[in-house]
C-alpha cells in the first residue's frame, strides 16, 4: 500500500461518516415530521369523537325530557284534569 491509498481510504471513511451523519439527521427530521402529522391526526380525531359524544348526550337528554313532558301531559289527561282547565 502506498501513502495515497491510505489517505484516500481515510478520507473516504471520513466522508462516509459525514454522509451517514447527514442520513441520520434526515431520518430524524422525517420522524419529527411524521410525529407531528400523527399528533395533528390524533387531535383531529379526538375533536371529532368529543363532538359525537356531546351530540349523543344531548340527543339522549332531549329524548328523556320529551318523554317526561309527554308522560306528564298524558297523566294530566288521564286524571281528568287539563293544564288549561287548572289555569281557569
Amino acid at each position: 500500500m502506498n501513502k495515497n491509498s491510505i489517505i484516500k481510504t481515510s478520507l473516504f471513511t471520513k466522508e462516509d461518516m459525514h454522509m451517514e451523519k447527514n442520513k441520520k439527521e434526515e431520518n430524524e427530521e422525517r420522524v419529527k415530521i411524521y410525529d407531528k402529522d400523527m399528533y395533528i391526526s390524533q387531535e383531529k380525531l379526538k375533536t371529532i369523537v368529543i363532538i359525537i359524544i356531546i351530540f349523543i348526550i344531548g340527543f339522549i337528554a332531549g329524548y328523556f325530557a320529551n318523554n317526561f313532558i309527554n308522560t306528564e301531559e298524558t297523566n294530566n289527561y288521564n286524571n281528568g284534569t287539563n293544564i288549561e282547565e287548572q289555569n281557569n
